[in-house]
């Protein structure tokens, strides 16, 4: 019943995902990350991929953090952010090294460290590379965790950062 629920889940998710890269805001992208993490955490956490799934959850903690310091008219933000990051850097090695069983939990820890360099990205198209990247590694995590529905979530969501790419980045360096 698990592997059902956790492949619907991962049909909501692809929804989220594709629609949240579209986005020319670097806020709404956000918003989208979030919900995604949230949703791909549940459909791992139901599938026995406790390193997805824990990382997933630190990750969207950790941009709802992010979205509100950006929002944030503070002082040395960008010297606190940077603090935050690296202690979100150091949360993510740590707790990749507490749930090691096998290579894909190494995966998944590079996976949040690409997390963490795309959400702190000020340029929309610096972050769609970035997630490029991540996103073709969740796929080989998906795979080996038989998360199938998120496969072709992060398959699609590869498809919708280079059509956005090509939509709005393109057109923005002309």
């Amino acid at each position: 019943m698990n592997f059902i629920i956790a492949q619907w889940v991962g049909i909501i998710t692809t929804v989220v995902a594709l629609l949240s890269v579209q986005f020319k805001s670097v806020e709404l992208i956000l918003i989208g990350q979030i919900i995604s993490n949230v949703l791909v955490a549940l459909s791992y956490w139901l599938l026995g991929g406790l390193s997805g799934a824990w990382i997933c959850i630190l990750a969207a903690v950790q941009t709802v953090i992010i979205f509100f310091l950006d929002k944030a008219d503070i002082k040395n933000k960008s010297q606190k952010k940077m603090l935050l990051l690296i202690l979100f850097v150091m949360a993510y090695i740590v707790g990749t090294l507490i749930v090691y069983k096998d290579w894909r939990d190494i995966v998944a820890g590079v996976c949040a460290i690409l997390f963490v360099l795309a959400i702190v990205q000020s340029e929309s198209g610096k972050l769609r590379i970035i997630m490029m990247v991540n996103a073709l590694l969740w796929i080989i995590y998906d795979y080996k965790t038989k998360a199938y529905t998120n496969i072709l979530t992060h398959g699609l969501e590869l498809l919708s950062i280079l059509i956005a790419m090509i939509r709005l980045d393109r057109k923005s360096k002309k």
